[in-house]
């Protein structure tokens, strides 16, 4: 060989490899890796072993092309490290539980914008600003209404997350503040398309679809980039998308707790439990500033 310095390449077929699309021992991945045809794919499956035979039969080539004794087999050993023990949970809803949630409040939701545009329909709101009923407090009594509505739901969703089992070492406190700011945000929301509509029955529909569209972005994170991922954070639904996987994922490594809310973090980009309740806030003031300006310039 004209130089000493070998660079090869072995191709494998690949689904006998790990894939590369996403880190494999990332920190919230609580199971050992121990699955022969799972985990263990590059021992299984040879790639070990055919790299090690290529570089043996190169470093006897170097050898034999610089005038040395052909090299004796030093060989290759491979251990796996120890692993803690950890305990298995086959009940996992972490995948779906933020379209539930969100789907628990697509109705009020949508019940909510068509009241309000249900009032502006009937003439009802103008008769109300003669009567000397500005917007904001028109729009405070609506919000009111439905969050007094969503506090039970959101005493009951955080009482079941909690003590049924899903998520145990989870802050109960923490679980009410993170429902109360979506629940406001999603309020806030609500009053902000209120004021573009003026048939009830239509802005129920839209309200419905949009919600949904909001929570996708939640469930392509894997395919955004830390600056896509903090751009949609502007819709409620998919800052509640990020934060559920991130209390899932805070679950199963010890808690969910106020000591840890700048840790809990996803393994896509850096991107904490309190970056999400913090643009669940300001989700809240900026639906409500572009309501009360478009109700009163419209």
């Amino acid at each position: 060989l004209p130089s000493s310095v070998v660079t090869y390449k072995i191709r494998h077929q690949q689904d006998m490899v790990d894939g590369t699309g996403q880190v494999e021992d990332s920190w919230n991945n609580m199971r050992a890796r121990d699955a022969a045809f799972i985990d263990l794919k590059y021992t299984t499956y040879g790639f070990s072993f055919l790299q090690e035979a290529v570089e043996q039969a190169l470093r006897e080539m170097l050898a034999e092309d610089g005038g040395m004794d052909s090299m004796d087999s030093v060989g290759a050993y491979g251990q796996q490290e120890p692993y803690p023990c950890y305990q298995s949970d086959s009940f996992d809803v972490s995948s779906f539980l933020a379209l539930f949630v969100v789907l628990s409040w697509m109705v009020p939701s949508a019940l909510m914008v068509k009241n309000i545009v249900y009032e502006k329909e009937q003439r009802l709101k103008e008769l109300m600003r003669i009567m000397g009923l500005g917007d904001s407090i028109h729009f405070l009594s609506w919000a009111l209404i439905y969050f007094v509505l969503n506090a039970i739901s959101i005493i009951i969703i955080s009482s079941i997350l909690k003590w049924g089992r899903i998520f145990p070492s989870a802050d109960f406190s923490l679980l009410l503040l993170f429902f109360i700011l979506f629940a406001l945000a999603s309020i806030a929301q609500s009053l902000l398309l209120s004021a573009f509509f003026t048939n009830a029955n239509i802005a129920t529909a839209f309200t419905a679809i949009l919600v949904i569209i909001c929570f996708i972005p939640a469930q392509l994170s894997s395919k955004m980039s830390q600056v896509l991922a903090i751009i949609t954070l502007i819709f409620p639904q998919t800052a509640m998308g990020f934060g559920m996987t991130m209390m899932s994922v805070g679950d199963e490594n010890g808690g969910v707790h106020w000591a840890t809310l700048d840790q809990l973090k996803l393994d896509d980009f850096s991107l904490s439990l309190w970056e999400a309740l913090v643009a669940l806030a300001v989700d809240t003031i900026i639906f409500c500033l572009l309501a009360w300006y478009i109700s009163a310039v419209h």
